[in-house]
């Protein structure tokens, strides 16, 4: 039997996305390949070092980054790189641009905007975006939500209920916005190829979520809203892998956009697990098949997450 192909996946930030490796890993086998995973990581002792090799790294952040990056994607012959946290999208972004090596992210521009919430919210509206109404620190209409505008994962969020509350950092670091109480929230996992000539969505409302990671949830029928938001990602300039966050107000109006991770993310497992295969899709498209038509997760999954332990020995 001849050897087969190989197919050396790298994660940035892979850390507990376990899943979706073994989601990726098993499609690459059943395209042919021998599929090998790596994860770069600022620590060794990691959960998904259960199924792939952890590359102890630089942060994000810092200048080294970059070139290491470089010289580990050259080194181990890496084909597909792929982002689970937002400082490392730019990076994969450059990367896919310096090496040529692919990566489902959008092009270096798109991913920045995205990153800083006054930014994007400010693009949303001038495109006729329906989001939540943005305010300022002084406005006296209340509640409202503070969010950090380089924040990610939910930290530092502040809700501000009354004049008294104050904000830890200057005004101009946060994105403020209306506070809609009980509100239901959703996400929607999509891939878009690179010429656009293929959709695919997986629509979710999240049930419950801890330090801004779902751990319960269940998909919904998009098959509505499938024509919107797929207008609303073109008109964003977006492709690859998207997560976008929608809410929708206790009255039941229309959806709002609350932001765009231009990344996938990492309840994305649903998706996969209601029919919708985003690794094959990624694959598919880093062997270059032409990707046409659309894909749409099935409703009525539920999904519940759990901790399971991952011992290191350190003697």
């Amino acid at each position: 039997m001849a050897d087969l192909q190989s197919l050396n996946i790298l994660f940035l930030g892979g850390g507990k996305r376990v899943s979706i490796g073994r989601m990726f890993m098993q499609s690459a086998r059943e395209l042919g390949y021998d599929p090998r995973l790596y994860s770069y990581e600022i620590v060794k002792e990691v959960p998904i070092s259960l199924i792939a090799e952890v590359i102890v790294g630089q942060r994000w952040s810092d200048l080294r980054c970059l070139p290491h990056l470089i010289d580990v994607i050259r080194e181990r012959e890496i084909h597909i790189v792929i982002p689970f946290v937002d400082p490392a999208v730019e990076i994969a972004a450059t990367l896919r641009e310096v090496l040529g090596v692919y990566s489902p992210v959008s092009d270096y521009e798109e991913c920045r905007k995205m990153f800083d919430k006054v930014d994007a919210a400010q693009q949303f509206e001038m495109l006729g975006i329906k989001i939540p109404r943005t305010l300022t620190f002084d406005d006296p209409h209340f509640p409202k939500i503070a969010k950090p505008r380089r924040g990610s994962a939910s930290k530092g969020l502040v809700i501000l209920r009354g004049a008294e509350d104050k904000l830890p950092l200057p005004q101009g670091e946060y994105l403020i916005q209306e506070y809609l109480e009980n509100a239901k929230e959703y996400t929607v996992d999509a891939f878009v190829a690179r010429e656009g000539g293929f959709t695919g969505l997986g629509f979710r409302r999240r049930l419950e979520t801890a330090g801004g990671e779902v751990v319960r949830s269940i998909t919904v029928d998009g098959s509505q809203r499938f024509t919107q938001v797929k207008e609303m990602i073109d008109k964003l300039g977006l492709r690859g892998a998207i997560t976008l966050q929608f809410i929708e107000p206790q009255d039941g109006g229309a959806w709002r956009l609350m932001e765009v991770n231009p990344r996938l993310g990492g309840g994305a497992v649903l998706s996969v697990h209601a029919g919708w295969n985003i690794p094959r899709a990624i694959i598919d498209e880093y062997r270059l098949k032409k990707l046409t038509g659309t894909a749409l997760a099935v409703s009525g999954v539920k999904m519940a997450r759990y901790f399971e332990e991952v011992v290191f020995k350190t003697l």
